[in-house]
Parts: structure tokens; sequence; C-alpha cells
């Protein structure tokens, strides 16, 4: 019995805790909660299958400790499937999001951490965004490999806002705080890291500048090339060159 009520005010002491760091967290993060709140359910459950094992077989016997095994083998095997389907867990957040997105696009140009004081009149998409602005970059970067996309949508802020059902203002405030790029920057950015795959896999041995353009959604050829250049320093003729080199 002196192993079970260590272990009951071991568990009261930890929700003691919980409930004061609740209280005083100044951020909040969903997942860490949710697996906080799984574990600690997990322990308690174990704790209660040993009372009630214990009880039924006998203070004076062993035998429900085969029974108390399987169950709480039972509850871990629980526990390392849920591990498994939510990686974030185990590797923590920021780094699976830059261990998961290609190379080439990376999070380079993504900043986890606000890049300048916030201002006072974004204080309040700050706080809203508290919870979910990393899962929010992460949306955003798988959206920006999606080259399908990209060519048969008006790709602009305003379809990233409804792509990713969220206000406008919010991913104004990301790319302010949070990105290297703003606004029309980043999406002609997007537009020539697409342009950049579809070099590398050889889209002008068959077709032409003008029609790679029109793929990666740019108005005309001129915007494309000045864009192009203006984000790797080539122009997508010098750039398709080094590629053999």
């Amino acid at each position: 019995m002196f192993t079970f009520t260590l272990v009951g005010v071991y568990l009261l002491l930890t929700f003691r805790e919980l409930i004061n760091s609740k209280k005083n967290a100044q951020t909040k993060d969903k997942t860490v909660n949710v697996w906080v709140n799984v574990l600690i359910s997990a322990f308690v459950f174990i704790y209660i299958a040993g009372f009630v094992l214990k009880g039924y077989y006998g203070l004076e016997t062993r035998d429900w400790l085969i029974d108390f095994y399987v169950v709480s083998s039972a509850v871990w095997f629980f526990l390392f499937c849920y591990i498994f389907l939510n990686p974030i867990i185990l590797y923590g957040r920021i780094i699976l999001l830059k261990s998961i997105v290609q190379e080439e696009s990376s999070t380079d140009f993504w900043n986890f951490k606000p890049t300048r004081p916030v201002e006072k009149k974004h204080l309040y998409i700050k706080t809203a965004l508290e919870d979910s602005y990393t899962d929010l970059i992460y949306k955003l970067i798988k959206i920006q490999e999606d080259d399908q996309l990209i060519k048969e949508n008006n790709y602009s802020i305003d379809f990233l806002s409804s792509q990713l059902v969220v206000p406008k203002s919010h991913l104004i405030y990301l790319f302010n705080y949070h990105c290297m790029y703003r606004g029309n920057d980043y999406i002609n950015l997007i537009k020539v890291l697409k342009a950049q795959r579809l070099l590398k896999a050889g889209y002008l041995e068959h077709k032409t500048i003008e029609s790679l353009a029109q793929e990666c959604n740019f108005n005309s050829r001129i915007t494309f090339f000045k864009n192009f250049k203006k984000q790797t320093g080539l122009s997508p003729s010098e750039f398709n060159v080094n590629l053999a080199v």
C-alpha cells in the first residue's frame, strides 16, 4: 500500500502543478496541452486499475500483478501509438516543421519569433494567433509547394486567406512579423520558387520561357523575368544554363 500511497500523492501534486501552470502560463500550445492531459489520464487509469485489481484479488496475493501488467502494457501501447501519430510531441513543433518541408522552400524566409517588436495596433492579432501561428506558417509552407494550386488560381493574399479560412489581417501580420517577404513580394517569390522547380525538372527542354511564365501564373514574360532575376540574380535562361554546369 505504501507504493499506492506514494503514487497517489505524486498524482495529486502533479494536478496541482498543472492547475497553477495553466493560470500562470503566458503562452499556450494546444498540442502540448492535449498531450499532457492524455499522459496524466493514462497514469490515473493505470493507478485506478491497480487499485481495483488489488482489491479484487485480495491484499495478501500477488496474482493481480499479471492482469495489472496486461492493462498497463495496453495503456503504454496506446501512448506509443499516440506519439507515432503525433510526431510533433517527440520532435517539437519548430524542429518538425523544418524537417518535413522541402529543402528548396525550407523555412529560411520564415521566422518563428517576431522579427521586430509588434506594434501596439497589432497586439490584438498577436494574441489571437498565440496558439496557432506556427501551424498557420506550416500550412502556408505546404500551400506554397502545391504547384497545381499556384497554376490554377489567382494566387494572392486574398486567395490564401480563403484557402486557409483565416482573416486576411492574420496573414498580413505573419508577413509583417514572421516573414522576410511581405504581400506581393511573397506571392512573387512563391511563383519564382515554382519556376525553379520546373527548370530543375527540365521544363525548357521541350517548352518555352513564355509558357513557363504562364505555368507559374505570371501575367507576362516581362513580369516573370523581372521577378525571377530579383530573387535569383539570374535570368531564367541563365539559371537553366547553370543547372547543367
